[in-house]
């Protein structure tokens, strides 16, 4: 039978109003006996009246998320990225070179075993290598037991009365797309060890501290994102002096081919070697590959790989997307190394911008506060020295592009500029007002 409207309210009006009065002598008893329960949290007495999650937080997730927004949003870990960012964050900030990590090269997040081998270095032997030979070989034989692993499951008829082990390295392949035959075969092919780079990864923090500021002033003066500069911790931990095989130099690892399209490269002076000369370059070369790519993923990924397959990869692919140029992965020159670098970007500038949190015990240096002046005539640099008030050594700790054994009758060449402390631009200054407007020695770089 259907009520009339005005008898539902009536009816819905009476039983509010019996609740209301039984509340009213039975106090909030009554509806804890008529309403769901649900969880209520109970503060104590100081805390304040929004709920705040409790949850601790670890240095590298303040990273990763970047909980104190020092990234521009354009630095954000691009899409299907953030499990590989997440890894090599831990590869530079949690392991150190005593810890193997044994991954999958693919999926590098996939992490079968850490092998620990601090025990080993801790030994007392007449040679170092032959610590580290010994924690090589641990290492290889903890590789080969989760080798010895996939097989095991690989000849298995099914997935039942699998022992710990087998169950833990299977649950680890699971989210690998494909036949299971299939993933497991080639994660034992795909199987490799890496090695823990937290160690390295300070000292680069460390002997970036001086020069970050500046090579940002150069980057943001071009134009380019400040980000941009942490990039030599990935290509060579900061170490100015580092060669590569192929003969790549300095902090920024820049080749001598292209190197020599706008830098002084020969037998005595090589300006690879200053980690601000360089940046000047390096900033060329990640504009220039911005502008052909369009993104900074792409770009910065060319700076390691180079722009030819990664068009080539965007025309077949259709996309600009650097996960999708992963996932496609059948160009053999895009391998590891490439497939990565970016996630190790993205991972050493969260490392260097979060260096407080993740580092607490770690002293890095002042930034170096340095003027740029350009020698416009030929001149010794005994007589550059005496002009700036400064002693060989700290003009070749602020110029190490300059030969390593510095003489005071070097010729310093024409149109070459120097770094010099910028507490010494005054007695700069003073030497350049004296000098005859006709032949400038040196010219101060506003």
């Amino acid at each position: 039978m259907k009520l009339p409207k005005k008898r539902v309210y009536t009816i819905l009006s009476t039983s509010l109003f019996l609740m209301l009065t039984a509340a009213a002598f039975l106090g909030p008893a009554y509806f804890s006996e008529v309403l769901p329960a649900e969880p209520v949290a109970v503060l104590p007495e100081a805390a304040p009246a929004l709920l705040v999650s409790t949850k601790k937080i670890s240095p590298q997730e303040m990273a990763l998320l970047d909980t104190e927004n020092r990234l521009s949003v354009e630095f954000a870990v691009p899409r299907g990225m953030e499990k590989r960012v997440a890894f090599w964050l831990d590869v530079y900030t949690k392991y150190d070179s005593r810890n193997y990590i044994i991954h999958h090269r693919e999926y590098p997040w996939i992490v079968f075993d850490v092998v620990d081998t601090s025990d080993i270095f801790a030994q007392p032997r007449s040679h170092k290598w032959m610590n580290r030979q010994d924690a090589d070989t641990l290492s290889q034989v903890k590789k080969d037991a989760v080798i010895a692993t996939l097989k095991m499951l690989l000849v298995r008829s099914n997935e039942t009365n699998l022992s710990p082990e087998e169950a833990r390295v299977l649950a680890l392949i699971n989210e690998i797309p494909g036949p299971r035959k299939k993933v497991l075969r080639e994660a034992i092919k795909a199987l490799r060890i890496q090695l823990g780079q937290k160690d390295m990864f300070e000292m680069g923090l460390v002997r970036s501290a001086p020069f970050i500021p500046a090579m940002e002033q150069i980057f943001q003066g071009k134009g380019l994102p400040r980000e941009l500069v942490r990039l030599p911790l990935v290509e060579s931990s900061f170490n100015i002096d580092a060669h590569s095989r192929v003969g790549a130099k300095g902090a920024w690892q820049i080749m001598p081919g292209i190197g020599r399209k706008g830098m002084m490269i020969d037998n005595v002076i090589d300006e690879r070697d200053s980690p601000l000369k360089s940046t000047q370059f390096a900033a060329f070369i990640l504009k220039q590959n911005k502008q052909i790519l369009k993104t900074w993923p792409l770009a910065v990924t060319a700076y390691n790989h180079g722009t030819g397959s990664l068009l080539k990869a965007i025309k077949k692919l259709k996309s600009q997307e650097l996960q999708d140029i992963i996932d496609l992965n059948n160009e053999k020159s895009f391998q590891f190394a490439s497939s990565n670098f970016y996630a190790c970007f993205m991972a050493a500038l969260r490392g260097e911008l979060y260096a407080k949190e993740l580092f607490p015990e770690l002293k890095r240096p002042e930034p170096l506060r340095l003027t740029r002046v350009k020698v416009s005539k030929k001149t010794s640099v005994s007589s550059f020295a005496k002009q700036s008030g400064l002693d060989l050594k700290s003009l070749q700790a602020a110029n190490p592009d300059l030969p390593n054994n510095l003489r005071p009758s070097f010729q310093i060449p024409s149109g070459f500029y120097l770094y010099v402390p910028q507490e010494k631009q005054v007695s700069l200054e003073n030497t350049v007002s004296s000098l005859t407007p006709s032949a400038p020695l040196l010219v101060l770089d506003r």
